[in-house]
């Protein structure tokens, strides 16, 4: 409903109530204008999104681990957040929500390959994270200033273009409305969240309902310890029939090994 609005003309936060970042409305908005109010075309955009976000952590995988561990990690990923509740941050419950982790992740993965020529394109990623999901925009960049703590220059070009243009567009969007509009209905919201918003952050959060989330996380470990025992009990069983193979081939060519006549000198 808010990108249909905003794509007939309304303007964000002054005539649509929208407690998020600008990045998401718009681009439901540009979908709308150019293929009208059409389920398909939004269900292709957030399948594009979401596989985009797969993308970014195969990216981020194989910066650490060979092309088939690292698409083992992105299936393991993938796998726990459809399987915990509730959904994880893989595939969020919002759209403004999924834009932020994606972007966010191309960032992670971008500053790990090549400075010169990746620095820039993670900026414009966090840029995206910030205009989606101000929060978590402002938590990509403490991670990347935390990353680029000891390069100044490689800091301030990570974290200011996006600041600053961040700060322009807010700035921008926000012109001409009220403060406490921004704070109560607007992008502000996160200074003052409502009740149902703390709920969900709850929830997500795990901290809901202390005791239920305490059993599924013991539960969680005693399935992966036992994962653990039954790889280290494989490897063990494997090491120890490795050698009693080894030595037999040696006997088998050992005894196929000519040996010279008896009284035949070898030469040393």
């Amino acid at each position: 409903m808010v990108p249909w609005r905003i794509a007939q003309g309304e303007r964000l936060y002054r005539d649509v109530q929208f407690q998020h970042g600008p990045l998401a409305p718009w681009l439901g908005a540009a979908s709308d204008h150019a293929f009208g109010r059409s389920l398909p075309a939004r269900t292709s955009l957030a399948a594009l999104l979401a596989l985009l976000h797969l993308v970014a952590l195969d990216s981020l995988s194989r910066r650490f681990l060979s092309v088939w561990r690292a698409a083992l990690a992105t299936s393991v990923a993938v796998a726990v957040a459809v399987f915990l509740r509730p959904g994880g941050w893989l595939f969020p419950f919002s759209f403004d929500c999924a834009i932020a982790v994606t972007a966010l992740t191309w960032a992670l993965a971008l500053t790990a390959g090549d400075r010169e020529r990746s620095d820039g394109l993670a900026g414009f990623c966090l840029l995206a994270a910030l205009l989606a999901r101000v929060e978590i925009g402002l938590a990509g960049v403490a991670i990347l200033a935390l990353a680029a703590r000891r390069e100044p220059i490689r800091l301030l070009r990570l974290t200011f273009f996006p600041l600053t243009a961040g700060a322009v567009a807010y700035g921008a969007v926000s012109l001409g409305i009220p403060v406490d509009r921004l704070v109560s209905d607007g992008w502000l919201c996160v200074i003052d969240p409502p009740e149902a918003f703390r709920r969900v952050y709850r929830a997500y959060a795990g901290l809901d309902r202390i005791g239920l989330r305490s059993a599924e996380l013991a539960l969680a470990f005693i399935v992966l310890a036992l994962i653990a025992a039954l790889v280290c009990a494989t490897a063990a069983i494997a090491a120890r029939r490795r050698p009693t193979r080894h030595w037999r081939r040696q006997a088998i060519i050992f005894r196929q090994w000519p040996t010279p006549p008896l009284g035949h000198h070898v030469p040393v």
